[in-house]
């Protein structure tokens, strides 16, 4: 009932409450005035402020598997103006999205389908859409239309399976774009998982294209753009990748013998993929898959898969699923033992217990406490930088990222200067093993603009 309410704080001032999420996370905006103390709501409902928030970087239409007679509606944004820091994010809620298929009797996840001959995402200048995000979103097309066409700046697709179509995905876009942890399947029009027409760059990674001629198909000769794949998967009945111009293939497996046309490291060709289920659709790695599993590179830095789950044991899976590691006796499928979840759920098969949940809503789930050695019932325990400091003077002076450390783990801080290029260096020094402090990496060399990430793992 308060949903898009005002509100007003006890300081004075109001705000607009915009949303509640499944987490019972309140989100305020358009404040004005003293933002401090009781935030009371029109119902007469209160709450105090947990977070004073960031401003805003990204606009966000999130979207809610609920609807078992179907929707059509449509969502307006305007004098939003985009850039690569500053994009529109078409996205299912958590616990809301797909499990890595995409049925058409009972969706498991929110799903979007054309009618008619027309893409079922269109991103166009002519609709003055630009540098737009599609996320956790099944994409299927029951026409010759291709379930997603991009002619536009920087498009991202992440965690999308996409069915149907002449073409997955029909790409001509202006600025480097990229494509992670997605499966294609079943383009019977013109059978083509990607096709690129023209364009900037694309990154496809971690992706998993079966079922239809061709994965990847780039033939236009005027092109100076890079095509860079790695970590893809391609059982096509014709072609894994067929592409003229600068191409970059590195640790992709295909079906027949186009992985290792182009050079590049890690690359395996004529392989046998076994799947979960591939008659139902379902092209999980099976356990005992012997083409793809454990064969990725590690340098790609995805690190959760399709679902959702971390690749964490050892050498990634190569395509959009990372298949659980064998089962121990008293360990879950993620490695996480028994015991661990007794100490804090009470019991091994506690319904909050689960790999995937977070079960504090603190943003990361039991499996992600675990590695980290942090507690997965106290929101205040997390994994998480403490400190962000500049040292000196001058925009190329040194910086320090500080964070609180657990026994028993390794710390490895990487950088980036290039987002777009997804190329992550380490900062010395790696795989620091925790000591119950806090610590701090510094990065001596640091110029003008530098992305950093801190990443975690058992010792």
């Amino acid at each position: 009932a308060d949903d898009g309410g005002t509100v007003n704080f006890t300081g004075g001032g109001s705000g607009l409450l915009k949303h509640i999420n499944t987490n019972g996370v309140a989100y305020i905006v358009n404040c004005a005035g003293a933002t401090n103390g009781l935030v009371t709501c029109v119902s007469g409902r209160s709450f105090a402020v947990a977070d004073a928030g960031l401003p805003v970087r990204h606009v966000v239409a999130e979207c809610y598997n609920d609807w078992p007679t179907g929707l059509v509606d449509n969502v307006s944004i305007a004098g939003w103006k985009t850039s690569i820091s500053h994009m529109i994010k078409i996205r299912a809620a958590q616990g809301h999205r797909h499990n890595g298929t995409l049925s058409l009797t009972q969706a498991t996840g929110f799903t979007l389908r054309n009618s008619g001959n027309t893409a079922v995402v269109m991103i166009s200048p002519d609709y003055v859409v630009c540098h737009v995000q599609l996320e956790g979103l099944c994409l299927y097309s029951s026409s010759s239309a291709s379930p997603v066409v991009t002619t536009s700046q920087h498009s991202s697709m992440r965690e999308c399976v996409v069915r149907g179509g002449s073409a997955g995905l029909e790409t001509n876009v202006r600025v480097e774009s990229d494509v992670v942890n997605c499966v294609f399947y079943d383009q019977a029009q013109r059978g083509i998982g990607i096709d690129i027409d023209a364009g900037k760059n694309l990154n496809v990674f971690n992706s998993t294209f079966c079922g239809s001629p061709y994965g990847i198909y780039r033939m236009r000769s005027d092109m100076s753009s890079v095509l860079n794949v790695a970590n893809c998967l391609m059982k096509c009945s014709t072609a894994g990748i067929v592409s003229i111009g600068a191409v970059s293939v590195n640790y992709t497996a295909t079906s027949d013998a186009t992985a290792d046309d182009f050079g590049g490291a890690g690359n395996r060709i004529n392989q046998t993929f076994k799947f979960m289920n591939e008659a139902a659709d379902d092209f999980h790695l099976a356990a005992d898959d012997m083409g793809a599993k454990d064969r990725g590179s590690s340098a790609v830095m995805v690190l959760a898969d399709v679902d959702g789950d971390n690749r964490m044991d050892g050498l990634p899976d190569i395509g959009a699923d990372e298949s659980p590691g064998s089962v121990q006796p008293g360990v879950d499928a993620y490695g996480i033992p028994d015991a661990w979840k007794i100490q804090y759920f009470g019991s091994a098969s506690a319904t909050n217990a689960g790999a995937l949940i977070d079960a504090d809503g603190d943003g990361m789930c039991n499996l992600s406490e675990f590695i980290a050695g942090t507690c997965p019932t106290n929101a205040t325990s997390r994994f998480q930088v403490l400190a962000l400091r500049s040292e000196g003077g001058g925009g190329e002076a040194g910086f320090s990222v500080t964070f609180q450390t657990v026994t028993g783990r390794l710390y490895t801080a990487r950088y980036c200067d290039n987002l777009l290029a997804g190329s992550w260096g380490v900062l010395a020094p790696s795989n620091a093993a925790g000591t119950g402090g806090q610590m701090t990496i510094t990065d001596t060399n640091k110029p003008a603009i530098r992305f950093y990430r801190l990443g975690v793992k058992m010792q």
